[in-house]
């Protein structure tokens, strides 16, 4: 009996799920650039886009 329910559980666990879950986007709206660098320190220039949705 514990065998079934354990297989019963197990295969609604395996085959219930097959749609992935919703991703973000990949979209990148940031650039950065390295300006100036020495031994102690890095000057960076960052730019954001912003788009409206």
């Amino acid at each position: 009996m514990k065998k079934l329910i354990l297989s019963i559980l197990l295969s609604i666990l395996f085959f219930s799920c097959k749609e992935e879950p919703t991703k973000p986007q990949t979209e990148t709206n940031l650039t950065l650039e390295v300006l100036d660098k020495s031994c102690t320190e890095v000057w960076i220039d960052i730019k954001v886009i912003s788009k409206k949705i």
